[in-house]
This record gives C-alpha cells, structure tokens and sequence, in this order.
C-alpha cells in the first residue's frame, strides 16, 4: 500500500482565543501584558487519524514549553493548535519574545514568532502649584 502523503499545513497563527471551529480568534504578532493564554496553532488538510503533533515554545531563546498530541478526528482537516497559560498566583504571561515551533509527524517544522509586551508603569501626573 503506498504511504499516505504528508499533511498541507498553513502557514501557524497565534491567537488570542479559537473559535468553536476552530478558527483562531485575533490572531496578532504583538499581545498585551495582560495576556493569560495565547493560542498557536495551523489549519492543516490531509491530517491521518494517528497524526502525532509537537509543539517547543521558547521566550527569549529559553524553553517554557513542550507538548505533543495525536489527531484522532475523523475529519482528514481542522485545525492542530496548542496553547500556554499562566499559573495559579502569577496568571499573567511573563512578557518577551516568543518563538513557537510545530511539527506534524517529523515533517518540517512550522514556526511563528510574537511578542508580549511589558507593562508599563504610567507617570505620575505633575502637580501644579497655584
């Protein structure tokens, strides 16, 4: 039997949410401080039940994140994505640059880059004598 062809991949969103489809939910380059979860992923065709997936996020060049899955949909298209979130006490993502990769069974690995800005303390108003 011949092999079944790679999955087509779009090029990865990141995204502040997906909808019920899916489909990411303001996808940007740029996330504000306050960010708790941002989304990554790639809207793929051709996807195998058994289909293992893998996700490396790096902030600043560092690890923070891994995970992997495995597609079990019966639809051969939708969406593979991964997420990361902050934690118990600290749920704010730290700020910095994000790069995210995605592999889909060992193929060429996808990746999408952005940032999440820093909180930026505003300055005092100047008081004014009469």
């Amino acid at each position: 039997t011949p092999e079944p062809s790679p999955p087509v991949c779009a090029p990865p969103f990141a995204a502040a949410g997906l909808t019920p489809e899916g489909e990411p939910f303001l996808p940007q380059e740029r996330f504000e401080w306050y960010s708790q979860v941002i989304y990554v992923g790639t809207q793929c065709e051709g996807l195998q039940p058994g289909t293992m997936w893998e996700s490396a996020w790096y902030r600043n060049g560092a690890n923070v994140r891994t995970a992997s899955g495995v597609w079990n949909e019966t639809d051969s298209a939708g969406v593979v994505w991964d997420s990361i979130t902050g934690i118990p006490g600290a749920p704010f993502l730290l700020p910095g640059e994000y790069t995210v990769v995605l592999t889909l069974d060992n193929s060429i690995p996808l990746t999408t880059t952005f940032r999440l800005i820093a909180y930026v303390r505003p300055e005092p108003e100047p008081t004014t004598q009469p």
